[in-house]
């Protein structure tokens, strides 16, 4: 059975309809406002409050026990809910001009957000956009934007993807300036991503492909970007059980992340201003791992310093640690069980390491101010120590086979 309520232009109206156990009600209040519910299955449950002119709210839903709830004050806002399969749950509640939520469910025993479903898609500014698109069964999306100009995706494939439960008001992207632009996307089984950005212009892309992959990102500042070559997005997974976490509180600030393989690990953590953890490695992300069982954490606390780390092979092992301001560090690793660990403390230092072979391992510690270190190792089983304290030391190691 098919129910449909249709109403433009109410002052004040109400409707309620039981067919098949479903249950539509419409509640409208000021004017040129537009409602379609059409439900198709059993226990299903509509609600559709809208206050404000010309709002228009679209609900359809087919399966069984099924819950939409859409809340709508302000003006030309527009919001379009369509589940299909049972148990699917999902809320959007939008403040202010302009705004647009289109979700969309097809499996079952998905839900919109914490814990659970407290909203699915809030916007409280102006001309929001959020799109949710979730075609598994028990997925967990979300997004909250306030400000002005967000737009946030959100598409989840495959079952017990969560975007959830990682950001500060366990929201799967959550925007609370203007302008910002986050989108997560995963495809596999059991993935979790989340996006959180409090400043104003930031952009942000999680994407994820296989299964039991773990994505999460903070920026606070203004102006900081995920990565990547076109310096627009940042963390992608495609293999299996892949963690990753970019962090960035201070303003234009920008990191990457890339992993390929499986059960690699990636830490990127920036503390300051102008910081860049990309530009350096083939392409162009900050940590780019393609194997299996990589390990990189690259912490860059201060003001324009830049990190980069590329590892092309397995159980590779890469650290880089810079504070000050001005400091630079390239790490490239190709082998298997390579092993680099870089410490900057000061300012103006620059450190580049590569190494091709096996079983290499560099150690790079600069304490001062303009030191420069270059080691590059080719055979096996290298092994280098460089450390200078003081300013405008140069070092210089090569070892091949």
């Amino acid at each position: 059975m098919k129910k449909m309520i249709f109403t433009v232009g109410a002052l004040m109206c109400g409707a309620m309809i039981y067919a098949q156990s479903n249950t539509s009600d419409v509640n409208q209040s000021g004017s040129g406002h537009s409602a379609t519910v059409s439900q198709v299955g059993t226990v299903n449950n509509s609600d559709v409050d809208q206050m404000g002119t010309s709002n228009d709210a679209d609900v359809d839903q087919s399966g069984a026990t099924n819950n939409a709830i859409t809340y709508q004050d302000g003006g030309s806002q527009s919001s379009s809910i369509d589940q299909s399969g049972e148990r699917n749950t999902y809320r959007t509640t939008q403040f202010g001009t302009g705004n647009s939520s289109e979700a969309s469910q097809t499996g079952n025993d998905n839900y919109a957000g914490p814990p659970t479903t407290t909203w699915g898609t809030y916007q409280s500014g102006n001309d929001n956009m959020s799109t949710t698109t979730v075609e598994g069964n028990s997925n967990g999306t979300a997004t909250l934007q306030t400000g002005d100009n967000n737009t946030a995706s959100i598409s989840q494939v495959g079952d017990n993807n969560i975007a959830i439960s990682q950001t500060s008001l366990n929201w799967g992207i959550q925007q609370n300036g203007d302008d910002n632009a986050a989108e997560i996307t995963q495809i596999g089984d059991a993935n979790t991503g989340s996006i959180e950005q409090q400043g104003n212009a930031n952009d942000f892309d999680i994407d994820q492909t296989g299964d039991n992959n773990f994505a999460k990102s903070y920026q606070f500042g203004d102006r900081n970007l995920g990565g990547g070559a076109s310096l627009n997005w940042g963390i992608n997974q495609l293999g299996n059980n892949n963690d990753a976490i970019n962090d960035q509180q201070g303003n234009d600030n920008n990191s990457g992340t890339l992993q390929w393989g499986d059960d690699n690990t990636s830490t990127i953590r920036q503390y300051g201003d102008g910081n860049i953890a990309n530009g350096l490695s083939p392409l162009s992300y900050g940590t780019e791992q393609r194997g299996d069982n990589n390990n990189s954490d690259l912490l860059q606390e201060g003001n324009g310093n830049s990190g980069s780390t590329y590892q092309n092979g397995g159980q590779n092992q890469a650290d880089t640690y810079q504070f000050g301001d001005g400091n630079s560090s390239s790490v490239s690793q190709l082998g298997t069980q390579n092993d680099s660990d870089v410490d900057q403390l000061g300012d103006g230092n620059s450190s580049s390491v590569s190494q091709d072979g096996t079983m290499n391992m560099s150690t790079v510690l600069q304490n001062g101010t303009m030191n420069m270190s270059t080691v590059s190792q080719t055979g096996t089983t290298h092994m280098s120590m460089v450390t200078q304290v003081g300013s405008s030391n140069t070092s210089m190691v090569t070892q091949s086979n």
